[in-house]
């Protein structure tokens, strides 16, 4: 298994090496918003469970591959080619995570699959910002599932972008912000990014003051966007 996760992670750096490239040594005119990205990132999940079960937290290290893009394409909602775009979006996520102990007990390795899947709509200004709001259906798998609607908002400009996604599930609220840098400035290309995301679970008993269980996630991202 730990072959096969090293060689993951090698491949997911060859393609984001090759879109970065592609993007980078290409003229590519500016555009509402990016056609898809592929990123590699090294990630630290943390769990804490409420105030009865202290005991059960834990903490993994792994890596996450996550691809971005539109199925269906992107069309033009302007007279002008690429600055008022309509499309669909699909954000797929796989995460492998090593073992971790709890207590006298050792959990095996695990896996994440993140997919989000809906409409997004970029709008291009006059001083070459990017202007992004997307909804949809979220669903994550793991060892505690959820699934429910989602908002995101990008927003960059120059060599800098900004993204805010916020799930409300049945049992449980995700929030995630992303800060990217692009050491070239352009529409596109290779940027380094620091993601970090906030689950909280709801309880069932809403006159219990215990703190409920909650995750947290602190991400390195390596990507290529063109």
């Amino acid at each position: 298994m730990r072959i096969g996760m090293l060689l993951s992670a090698l491949l997911s750096v060859l393609v984001v090496a090759d879109i970065s490239a592609q993007a980078m040594s290409s003229r590519t005119v500016a555009r509402a918003l990016p056609r898809n990205e592929m990123s590699i990132g090294i990630e630290q999940w943390q769990y804490t469970p409420d105030s009865t079960d202290t005991a059960e937290g834990w903490t993994r290290w792994g890596f996450m591959l996550n691809s971005r893009g539109s199925l269906f394409g992107q069309w033009n909602l302007s007279e002008t080619d690429g600055e008022f775009l309509i499309g669909d979006y699909i954000d797929l996520g796989v995460g492998f995570y090593g073992a971790t102990g709890i207590g006298s007990s050792r959990q095996p390795p695990v896996m994440r699959i993140p997919v989000q899947l809906g409409a997004q709509l970029g709008k291009l200004t006059e001083t070459g910002t990017q202007l992004v709001g997307r909804a949809g259906f979220a669903v994550g798998l793991d060892a505690r599932s959820y699934g429910g609607p989602f908002l995101g908002a990008r927003v960059k400009r120059r060599r800098l972008g900004l993204e805010s996604t916020y799930i409300g599930a049945d049992r449980s609220d995700l929030i995630s912000a992303l800060l990217r840098w692009y050491p070239r400035a352009g529409p596109t290309g290779f940027n380094v990014a620091l993601r970090y995301e906030y689950q909280r679970y709801r309880r069932s008993d809403f006159l219990d003051s215990d703190q409920p269980s909650r995750e947290r996630s602190l991400t390195l991202v390596f990507s290529g966007e063109r």
